[in-house]
């Protein structure tokens, strides 16, 4: 994990699963962001992806902070 800008749950039928995730994630990358804990968003997957994931799915999406150079 580099910085992060934003971090997100996405689900398809899974929030149970996806809120589980959160905290675990958080911990894991704890000491590179700790105000990520507080932007962690959740995203249920909609039925055009779900079709391919099928019910259950659950997927980390992380967007990368922009870095000064």
């Amino acid at each position: 994990w580099g910085p992060i800008e934003s971090l997100a749950v996405a689900h398809a039928n899974a929030r149970n699963i996806a809120d589980a995730l959160v905290p675990q994630l958080t911990q894991s990358i704890q000491g590179v962001n700790r105000m990520l804990q507080e932007k962690v968003f959740m995203v249920e997957i909609s039925p055009a992806v779900g079709i391919h994931t099928g019910p259950g799915a659950v997927g980390v999406i992380a967007v990368s902070a922009a870095t000064k150079q």
